[in-house]
């Protein structure tokens, strides 16, 4: 080290450049006598073990060109030696901060699971929303989006440095006050895959700008690990298992949003569905995956499921809504074991209207006591859990909660029309926009259907928008299956299918609760 520091500094240093070296030595001192300062030339960096003593110092060395004193003493400056924290153990470390949202107070909160219908569900209530809730006063849209305009003017006017009112994550006095000009419309917002702590409290639509206050949140993210306390309730939907499985594969396979993907360094366009293969190629591949999975490290598990990932570039089927939903059976601790193991013949006796059948009063305690358990999880979490194949009723369900019932759609309610109201071809209804005319008046000349500025809104199911461009459909393609395909679905997902069973028993439960509290019949269709 001597040897390098000295080589550096002596011979590769320029001589009018300042070299700044860091070194640490031991001091020994001698006992003979200081002898008195030579004439004769001598090299500053030959004593320097009687410069330093044991800690690292910082010097300077400057050499001038043509200078007569270029042995001058060395200035000395003492270096600090950075402090060195503490290690910290599970037991003294501090706690961890609670995840704090962009959104402060997100009251209703909708979990998509992928490919259980969520964007038709998203649509569908923001219609409604828009549809049966007028805004204060008979405002429209284009009445507030002046408003608003006039009071971002006055603030730039005012203060030059100050954000636009449009801004996404800034709050302004009178956003719930429907006298003022900043006040904010409520609105169903979606946040497509933002994590949970990038959800925003608005959303500013781009056509004619307007700033919406968003009441219920929906992002493709699953159950929080840790609620928040911001959070109210939460809603859900499930899907059967099979058609679900199918459905994930055939999204991958053949829609055009997967056809559209890019490069996000490049922006080459990249076909995914070319990376598909044949269905039980695809299958087996994850059944493999299945099978080893228990004799795997936690570090080989998850780089085999990042390999498979970027394979097929599509979801994981294996308990896909079980994962989202963290039902209880599939949850596990740090090393992979389960921390609510079941038996291994147990299955949910599921029974239509959520009564538990008769032969479940001869099933043992132990059993009785771990259906209630799984029954009674659900519920607390999930204000409501939805049915896809209950797919009316869901969303009825899910618009009534979010608003405490002080707003009932007239085609959710069956209580005195048991039969759903007239639609046109299509499986398609058309109902008026408040927010555009507050006297409820649907234009036929109005073209426009299907976003936030037409007189009328389509609601029902539209094969040509909600298909993303799939052929095959999972509920139809499952009548196909052969026997051996259902089995090798059914077995990556043994806890859906329970998950699935409970969650329709729960859904049911809930339902009657919302209409006996109301007292109204909820449609089971348009």
């Amino acid at each position: 080290v001597a040897v390098h520091t000295i080589f550096m500094t002596k011979y590769l240093v320029p001589s009018s450049t300042e070299a700044v070296v860091s070194v640490s030595w031991k001091y020994e001192p001698s006992s003979a006598p200081t002898s008195a300062p030579s004439s004769a030339p001598t090299d500053p960096l030959k004593d320097l073990k009687k410069i330093f003593e044991n800690k690292p110092w910082r010097y300077r060395i400057r050499k001038k060109p043509n200078a007569s004193n270029s042995n001058e003493p060395l200035k000395q400056v003492p270096k600090t030696t950075p402090k060195t924290t503490p290690k910290t153990t599970p037991e003294t470390s501090p706690p961890k901060k609670e995840t704090k949202l962009f959104a402060t107070n997100v009251t209703n909160f909708l979990s998509h699971i992928p490919k259980t219908g969520g964007e038709f569900v998203f649509r569908s209530l923001q219609r409604l929303h828009m549809s049966t809730i007028p805004l204060p006063g008979n405002r429209t849209r284009l009445m507030v989006s002046r408003a608003q305009h006039l009071y971002d003017q006055q603030l730039q006017n005012f203060n030059k440095s100050s954000q636009s009112y449009f801004s996404y994550h800034v709050s302004y006095p009178g956003e719930i006050d429907p006298s003022s000009k900043a006040y904010a419309p409520p609105l169903v917002c979606n946040f497509a895959t933002a994590l949970l702590q990038r959800l925003s409290n608005y959303y500013v639509s781009k056509k004619q700008p307007v700033k919406y206050r968003c009441v219920l949140w929906m992002t493709e993210q699953g159950y929080p690990q840790s609620q928040p306390p911001e959070f109210g309730s939460i809603y859900t939907v499930v899907r059967e298992p099979i058609s679900h499985v199918l459905s994930q594969y055939f999204h991958c396979k053949e829609s055009r949003d997967h056809a559209r993907n890019k490069n996000t360094k490049t922006g080459e366009l990249l076909n995914l569905q070319n990376k598909m293969p044949p269905l039980d190629q695809w299958l087996a591949a994850y059944v493999e995956f299945n099978d080893n999975w228990s004799r795997w490290t936690k570090r080989e598990r998850v780089g085999n499921a990042m390999k498979l990932k970027s394979q097929f570039r599509c979801y994981d089927p294996i308990d896909t809504e079980s994962t989202f939903t963290r039902f209880r059976p599939a949850t596990r601790d740090q090393t992979g074991r389960l921390l609510f193991p079941l038996p291994d013949n147990y299955t949910f006796p599921y029974h239509e209207g959520g009564l538990l059948p008769k032969r479940h009063e001869s099933r043992d305690e132990v059993t009785k006591e771990i259906d209630r358990e799984l029954m009674d999880d659900l519920g607390s979490r999930y204000q409501v859990i939805g049915d896809t194949a209950q797919m009316t009723k869901t969303i009825c369900a899910i618009f009534i909660h979010f608003t405490k019932g002080k707003h009932i759609p007239s085609v959710c309610d069956c209580t005195r029309v048991p039969d759903p109201p007239a639609q046109a071809a299509g499986g398609t209804f058309v109902v008026p926009n408040l927010h555009v005319h507050p006297n409820g008046i649907v234009s036929s000349r109005d073209p426009s259907k299907n976003n936030l500025f037409g007189s009328r809104l389509e609601l029902g199911y539209n094969a040509r928008t909600s298909s993303h461009g799939v052929t095959h459909h999972g509920a139809a393609f499952a009548e196909e299956l052969a026997p051996a395909q259902k089995e090798t679905i059914l077995s990556l997902r043994r806890h859906d299918v329970l998950l699935y069973n409970v969650s329709r028993t729960v859904f049911a439960r809930q339902v009657k609760e919302l209409e006996a509290k109301h007292g109204i019949t909820i449609c089971a269709d348009w």
